[in-house]
């Protein structure tokens, strides 16, 4: 007999035989009809090459092959049992767990340390891995395992994914606080004749802030080029440099004495911040209870406490 052959639901009628000695009882405990679980049983006999029940006056007797046999599937349906209940629960004071997120770099400074609060309280054996990935390349990660969780405005995950929102956001413009022409506001022919500080970021694509932010057919100067947002600030103080961020990475700069903000010259959508992740892991109770944290502390998340945290 080859073990693919078997249906585990045979396993199981099996053992409630086993411990009824009897197909009627073995059906109420299984909550089956008493032909199901008497199809089962001639399976289950035809592929053993055995009777392994025979009718005595007092019930169902077991066969010497179904006596050796009983422990081990009772023992291997027990741990079957147990494993699909552990993977159901989740319990955060003794699971031992590492949890990969996608977020960038504005991310990792304004949103991951409070995490890593919450987390050390509640789960102080599990770990967090932040990292940055092309864009293009998010949905691969979540699909195979490779991340848990992506945090950001992603409108790219659609199939096979969900989605949970936190926060909205705003594009502003940030220059040097002693700019030589920009002031209180900026005009659209200054924002267009600028010279520009562009972000180029794994997460998030120069083309596509041109189309946010420009009319069709308008482009940007962009004369420096960084991989991170936190490299803005050093840049613009002094110069006539001008940069385009969300209003919260503001927030995280620490020279935020020697900027100002202004706002765009156009109006720009929204940013929708959400968190993100592939159905593979929508029921698993790990993900939720992580989903559950994020959500509980950046639903709605004004980016004040990223404030206090700084001064």
């Amino acid at each position: 007999m080859n073990i693919r052959d078997i249906d585990l639901n045979l396993l199981v009628v099996f053992d409630a035989i086993m411990q009824t000695r009897s197909v009627t009882a073995a059906a109420g405990q299984l909550g089956r009809a008493q032909p199901t679980i008497s199809h089962s049983l001639n399976r289950l006999r035809l592929l053993c090459g055995d009777t392994l029940f025979v009718r005595t006056r007092t019930g169902l007797e077991p066969t010497p092959l179904a006596k050796s046999i009983a422990l081990p599937i009772s023992e291997a349906l027990t741990l079957v049992q147990k494993s699909l209940s552990m993977s159901a629960q989740f319990d955060p004071k003794t699971a031992h767990a590492t949890f990969t997120l996608l977020m960038s770099d504005i991310g990792q400074v304004g949103l991951l340390p409070a995490l890593v609060r919450r987390v050390r309280a509640e789960a102080p054996n599990v770990s967090l891995v932040a990292t940055q990935l092309p864009r293009e390349a998010y949905g691969e990660a979540l699909e195979t395992g490779r991340a848990d969780l992506a945090i950001g405005a992603l409108r790219h995950l659609t199939n096979g994914f969900y989605q949970q929102r936190l926060f909205d956001d705003e594009y502003v413009c940030v220059v040097s606080k002693d700019h030589p022409t920009i002031g209180d506001h900026v005009t659209l022919k200054q924002y267009i004749n600028a010279d520009h500080v562009g972000i180029i970021s794994p997460g998030l694509s120069e083309i596509e802030i041109e189309r946010l932010l420009l009319p069709p057919g308008r482009s940007r100067r962009i004369v420096v080029r960084v991989p991170h947002y936190l490299a803005a600030p050093a840049l613009l103080k002094g110069t006539d440099l001008i940069v385009t961020i969300p209003s919260k990475v503001l927030q995280s700069f620490r020279s935020r004495d020697q900027l100002k903000f202004v706002h765009l010259p156009i109006e720009a959508p929204k940013l929708r911040v959400h968190q993100y992740w592939h159905e593979r892991s929508l029921n698993e109770a790990a993900a939720k209870w992580l989903r559950g944290i994020v959500m509980d502390l950046f639903a709605d998340w004004s980016g004040d406490e990223l404030i206090a945290d700084m001064i």
